[in-house]
C-alpha cells in the first residue's frame, strides 16, 4: 500500500488484457472508491506529453496513467481500478493497488467548488477533540497549539440538495488577518438522521475527519465551519466554536 497526499501526481504503468478496445486513454479513467468514507472519484488520465497516451491491440496492453489526484478527497485507505468504455458498456479492471490518501490542509477551496453561499445548513458537531482529548460540546473555545491533532464527528445536511455526491470539508477562518485552511472529511452513513428529518437529509450526511493542524498555523483564534458541496452548490454551517491557536 502507497502513502499519498491530496493533489498529489501519480503515475503508473500497467499491463491489462481487458481494455484492448480502448483506443487511447482518453477512453480510460481511473476510479478510486473509499474503504472507509464511501467516498468515489473518477479522474481522467493522460500520458507524459500530457495529449491522450496510446492503449495498445495486443492480447495484454500497456497503459500508462498519468493524473493528478483531486484535493477534496478525505483521508482514507483508496482501492484503484480502471474504468474503460468498450463496445458500448463500462468496464471496470481491478488492480489489485491501495493508495492511502493522507488528509492535507489546503490555503483555498478545491478547482470545482463554488463559493459556499448557504448558510442554512442542518447538521451539527456530536464530538470533538484535541489529541485524544474530548472537548465538551458546550464548550465555545478550544485551544490548541499548531500541530496538535484534530477530531471532528457530526453530520450536515442541505434540505435543498440530497444528493449521494455530497462532499464535505472543514474550515478554519481566523477572525483576525483572514486567513483560512480547508481539509477534507469523510462521509459518514447516518440513517439515524435520515429517520429524524426524513427527506431533508441522505442517508451520508454524516461527516468525520482527523487531521494535524498544519505547523505554520500562526497564532490566533480560529471561525470553525462545516462547508458542503452538493448539487453544484455550496453552503457553510457554523458550529460555534472557536479555536485558539497557541504557540
Amino acid at each position: 500500500m502507497s502513502s499519498t497526499k491530496p493533489g498529489a501526481a501519480l503515475g503508473l504503468f500497467l499491463r491489462l488484457s481487458n481494455v484492448k478496445s480502448a483506443t487511447s486513454t482518453s477512453d480510460v479513467v481511473l476510479g478510486l472508491w473509499g474503504t472507509r468514507s464511501w467516498t468515489t472519484r473518477y479522474i481522467r488520465v493522460s500520458n507524459q506529453a500530457g495529449s491522450p497516451g496510446s492503449v495498445s491491440s495486443g492480447v495484454s496492453n500497456i497503459v500508462e496513467v498519468l493524473c493528478r489526484l483531486p484535493t477534496d478527497v478525505p483521508e482514507d485507505t483508496y482501492q484503484a481500478s480502471l474504468v474503460c468504455w468498450r463496445q458500448n458498456r463500462l468496464v471496470s479492471s481491478q488492480l489489485g493497488l491501495q493508495l492511502h490518501i493522507l488528509a492535507d490542509w489546503s490555503e483555498t477551496l478545491p478547482a470545482d467548488w463554488p463559493e459556499p453561499l448557504y448558510t442554512n445548513l442542518l447538521g451539527g458537531i456530536e464530538a470533538l477533540n484535541v489529541n485524544g482529548v474530548a472537548i465538551g460540546l458546550t464548550n465555545s473555545l478550544v485551544v490548541a497549539k499548531a500541530e496538535s491533532t484534530l477530531h471532528l464527528h457530526g453530520w450536515v445536511a442541505n434540505p435543498a440538495h440530497i444528493e449521494a455526491d455530497q462532499q464535505v470539508l472543514i474550515a478554519l477562518q481566523a477572525t483576525e488577518h483572514g486567513l483560512v485552511r480547508y481539509v477534507p472529511a469523510q462521509r459518514c452513513w447516518r440513517p439515524d438522521v435520515v429517520q429524524v428529518y426524513g427527506e431533508r437529509a441522505s442517508e451520508f450526511c454524516g461527516f468525520s475527519v482527523t487531521a494535524r493542524l498544519p505547523a505554520e498555523l500562526p497564532a490566533g483564534d480560529y471561525h470553525l465551519w462545516v462547508v458542503q458541496k452538493s448539487g453544484g452548490d455550496a453552503g457553510r454551517m457554523d458550529v460555534h466554536r472557536i479555536l485558539r491557536v497557541r504557540p
